[in-house]
Order: C-alpha cells, then sequence, then structure tokens
C-alpha cells in the first residue's frame, strides 16, 4: 500500500509543472483577448453577410486612417525593417530575380504597400512593378506618385505579374477560393499567413488588439480555411505546390481548438513542357 501512495505521489509531483503551466497560459491568453491586448476570434457564421452583420469592417474609418499615417511615414523614410516574418519572401524573390533579371509583383491585400518600402532599395534593379491591391477606399485614399501602385483591380495587372504574393488577406475574402480562381496566371503564387487547419473552413469574427487602430470596436469577418482545399484549387489550375511555410510569430487562440500557427503555401506554374 505504501509502494503505491509513493508511486501516486510521484506521478502527481510528475504532471503538476505542466498542468500548472498549462492552467496559467489559458488564463494568460484569456485575460489578454478580454483586455484587448491579443487578437480575439468568435462565431461560427453560416455565411460572409451574416457575419458581416456582426462586424465593422474593413473599411472602417480607423482602418483608412491608421494606413494613410503609415504610408505617410514610409515615405518619410520611417520604414519597418525587413525582420523574420519577411524571410521567406525575401527570399522568393531573390531567386526569382536571378531567374529573371527582372520581376512584377502583385501584392494582393498589401495594405499600407509596406512591403514595397522594405525592399525598394534591396531589389531596386530587379522590381520592374509592385502592385497593391486593396479595397476602394485604401487604394483611393493611398494612391502616390512616389510609392507602389494601388488598385482595387487585380485583373487590370495580371498579365504583367511573375509574383502573385497574398499575405494575410485570403482568409478575409467573402469567397476565398472563387477570388483564387480569377487571379490564376501568373508564374509563381505564394499565399502566406494565412490560418490553415484540417477541418471544414470556418467563418468567424476577428477583433485585433486596440492598439493595432486605436479603437476597440473594429472587427471584421475571418476565414479559418481548410488547407487541402486551397491546395487542391491551386493545383486544379496547373500549379505545382513547391514548399509550406509554418509563420511561428503568427499563432492565435481559436475558441474550442487553441493555438493555430498561421501558415503559407508556395506554387509555381507547370510549364506546358512538362
Amino acid at each position: 500500500m505504501t509502494r503505491k501512495k509513493n508511486q501516486f505521489k510521484q506521478f502527481i509531483k510528475s504532471v503538476t509543472p505542466s498542468l500548472v503551466h498549462e492552467m496559467y497560459s489559458f488564463l494568460w491568453v484569456q485575460t489578454a483577448i478580454r483586455t484587448g491586448r491579443m487578437v480575439r476570434f468568435t462565431g461560427n457564421f453560416k455565411n460572409y453577410s451574416q457575419a458581416e452583420s456582426f462586424c465593422t469592417g474593413y473599411n472602417a474609418e480607423a482602418v483608412v486612417d491608421r494606413y494613410l499615417k503609415d504610408a505617410q511615414e514610409y515615405r518619410q523614410g520611417k520604414i519597418p525593417p525587413i525582420g523574420s516574418r519577411d524571410v521567406h519572401i525575401d527570399q522568393l524573390m531573390t531567386e526569382l530575380i536571378q531567374e529573371k533579371n527582372r520581376i512584377s509583383i502583385l501584392d494582393f491585400g498589401g495594405a499600407t504597400g509596406a512591403d514595397y518600402y522594405k525592399f525598394k532599395t534591396k531589389y531596386k534593379d530587379g522590381i520592374s512593378q509592385w502592385v497593391v491591391v486593396e479595397n476602394q477606399a485604401v487604394a483611393k485614399a493611398l494612391q502616390h506618385p512616389t510609392g507602389p501602385i494601388f488598385t482595387d483591380s487585380a485583373e487590370t495587372y495580371l498579365t504583367e505579374t511573375d509574383l502573385l504574393y497574398i499575405s494575410g488577406t485570403l482568409q478575409y475574402l467573402p469567397d476565398p477560393k472563387r477570388a483564387l480562381q480569377n487571379m490564376f496566371g501568373p508564374a509563381v503564387i505564394f499565399i502566406n499567413r494565412t490560418p490553415f487547419w484540417d477541418h471544414p473552413p470556418r467563418l468567424m469574427k476577428q477583433t485585433p488588439p486596440k492598439r493595432m487602430y486605436k479603437s476597440p470596436s473594429i472587427s471584421y469577418p475571418c476565414w479559418i480555411l481548410n488547407k487541402q482545399d486551397i491546395r487542391d484549387e491551386v493545383e486544379k489550375a496547373g500549379y505545382s505546390l513547391v514548399k509550406e511555410i509554418s509563420m511561428a510569430e503568427d499563432k492565435p487562440y481559436i475558441p474550442g481548438y487553441g493555438f493555430l500557427p498561421y501558415s503559407g503555401m508556395i506554387f509555381k506554374k507547370i510549364s506546358s513542357g512538362n
């Protein structure tokens, strides 16, 4: 009996640290979400229209104001440095420029054009054109002669695009697969910083941290996408998956699931000769 008691005590000692750590982590996450210090995901909506009715939307004045402020700072030389999140797009641009000498980039959902400003000096002789596709309100507000081209129409520039870069954007579109279908054509497609999982797609409400827009009320619909669904859609259009990427820096907490690292996929168009 004494032996069994000792074994039980040893067991309790071995599991207690992990249980305490898990409990602390859970409480920390819940507090951070509740106080607006961490991105928050809620709901499970039937369709995009229903989700929109619970959100302020991406066209909110606070969003456009934040983008205008950031873009002005970039033009003044206050440019964010190339960081760990940029490793994969940096490497991909290097490879493509070595192969083609000069490339044209379609930055779908590129917000303020931050990536253009980050890389314009490093690749000044290797980028022939950088186009940022945004919604009409953002594209109109941010157009400036010294920055990238802003447009609300990806189709206008697709035929001259070498790299289609979709970073942190696909999940916010009403119909992600249909949007992709309208953008096939470029030699390389890089879908980056996207919440993928192995379950059926789920449409939620995302509330960003208060510090992002200086407003506690901003929110927008966001898809948690099935990775295989998106991969199948791109490969069906004549592309081959060449690389998968995990983004350890982006790991939001999804209620009922836990932490979900964002990830990405790089596809290259299969040449007709293959």
